[in-house]
């Protein structure tokens, strides 16, 4: 362990999902003047907290925003917000964490697909756009989201393109800066199957890559599996691409694969409501005589692969980092797919890992617990560093950005 491990200073985001479990001086943040200053009179919609930590003080502070808020990106100074499944979006001052900007979707109707990333300059954000969940009209295309290219602070829309798939979510600038790469759910509007739970209609899961001069379509790579969703990924480039896959069950789904382990567990709460996350693996895009393709990579106990989440790529050491928080556990593959090592995060007091993201010491990453909890590993043989841990508490949330 070293003492730039212990002492680097950088702040992390972190979204807060249930802002109204969170309460100061007998209020919720939602309704504390201190903590909503950005929510407008008279708004009864969804709202989401911002934790930010700086480091190595641990001072936190606190925001609650006016949007069902999902994945954070931050640079420069300003910060963005992408609304999930909803209609706001918006900036915010990364130092003070006051809002700049609210805005909406580019077409009328259409809702966040929860993720942004910065173009290669830094001068614009890609934001995915989603049309509106529906029933199947019988035609894919009918369906295909937007990614937006947005001035980072105003929000304003700059330029517009296809996604080509079905319920975009999160983007990955590759490394040439010149195409992204695109998760695209590929389900439609979730049907009732009986009283047991609420199930996505599978259409088209994929990773798409675009071109960013012209958003033109250059690959469209369908999971090989159309009963997993296809949510979030990495990719460097076509060869060094991963995705996370996720599968939905109705509550009760997971009883009998639960029956044979000797354990006493709490029952899956990170999924919708009635449903449970079933073992899905994860998606590596191929490369056969220049026809790209997936195949999946699995762990030899597939429950340690219910709902994977985040998903980075660390260039050092050519390896791909996802965390399952489920599984209370993080995986570790290779730059070609082959799983390396599983990191289990409970014996550690890390409960239900769900952010990744690499620090900028350039020796850790850090790891998040679903409801509290920041930890840094360090990169190549992922060791603890335990000088280094904080135990903010978060209230729920996905994924996290480092500064």
């Amino acid at each position: 362990m070293t003492a730039a491990g212990r002492l680097s200073r950088s702040v992390s985001y972190v979204p807060g999902y249930l802002p109204q479990r969170a309460l100061y001086r007998g209020q919720t943040l939602a309704g504390h003047p201190q903590f909503n200053a950005a929510v407008p009179s008279g708004y009864d919609g969804a709202t989401t907290m911002v934790t930010r930590i700086e480091h190595p003080d641990g001072r936190a502070q606190r925001a609650v925003f006016p949007i069902k808020g999902h994945a954070i990106a931050v640079h420069g100074g300003v910060g963005f917000f992408g609304g999930m499944n909803h209609p706001n979006m918006l900036s915010f001052d990364a130092e003070t964490l006051e809002m700049i900007t609210l805005a909406h979707p580019a077409e009328e109707g259409w809702i966040g697909g929860g993720h942004a990333t910065f173009t290669e300059d830094r001068r614009h954000l890609l934001v995915s756009e989603r049309k509106p969940y529906a029933s199947d009209s019988g035609r894919a295309a009918d369906y295909f989201g937007l990614i937006t290219v947005r001035e980072p602070e105003s929000l304003e829309v700059v330029e517009r393109f296809s996604c080509a798939g079905i319920a975009p979510h999160e983007i990955a600038l590759m490394e040439d800066g010149k195409h992204i790469a695109v998760a695209n759910y590929g389900s439609l509007k979730p049907a009732w199957r009986g009283a047991d739970g609420l199930l996505p209609q599978m259409i088209e899961p994929c990773i798409t890559i675009l071109e960013l001069t012209s958003g033109r379509l250059v690959h469209k790579i369908e999971a090989p599996d159309k009963r997993y969703e296809v949510r979030h990924l990495a990719a460097a480039s076509l060869a060094r691409t991963m995705a996370i896959q996720a599968r939905l069950g109705a509550l009760g789904d997971d009883d009998e694969l639960m029956a044979g382990r000797d354990e006493i567990y709490v029952r899956d709460f990170t999924a919708e409501s009635k449903t449970v996350y079933l073992p899905a693996p994860v998606l590596r895009v191929t490369n056969h005589g220049g026809v790209p393709g997936a195949s999946t990579v699995a762990a030899d106990d597939p429950l340690l692969m219910r709902h994977g989440l985040s998903i980075i790529y660390d260039p050092k050491f050519d390896e791909f980092i996802a965390t399952f928080p489920t599984a209370h556990c993080f995986m570790v593959f290779g730059g070609k797919g082959d799983l390396r090592q599983i990191v289990l995060t409970e014996p550690v007091g890390l409960s239900y890992p769900c952010g990744v993201a690499l620090h900028p010491d350039g020796l850790h990453y850090v790891v998040t617990g679903g409801w509290r909890g920041l930890y840094l590993f360090r990169r190549g043989d992922h060791q603890l560093n335990r000088d280094a841990t904080n135990h903010t508490r978060f209230f729920g949330h996905s994924h996290i950005v480092v500064t």
